[in-house]
C-alpha cells in the first residue's frame, strides 16, 4: 500500500508540473498578446499627452 501511495503522489505531483508549465505558457501567450495590443495604445496616449502638453 505504502509504495503504491508515493507512487501515486509522485504521479500526480509530475502532471501537477505539466499542468503548471501548460498554464505558465498559455499565460505569457495571453499577456504577449495583450502587450502588443495595449503598448501601441498606450505610446499614443502618451505622445497624445505630450503634444497637448
Amino acid at each position: 500500500m505504502g509504495e503504491y501511495d508515493t507512487g501515486g503522489i509522485v504521479n500526480d505531483l509530475r502532471e501537477h508540473k505539466m499542468m503548471t508549465k501548460i498554464m505558465i505558457k498559455m499565460m505569457t501567450k495571453m499577456m504577449t498578446k495583450t502587450m502588443t495590443k495595449t503598448i501601441p495604445k498606450m505610446i499614443a496616449q502618451v505622445l497624445s499627452l505630450v503634444g497637448l502638453v
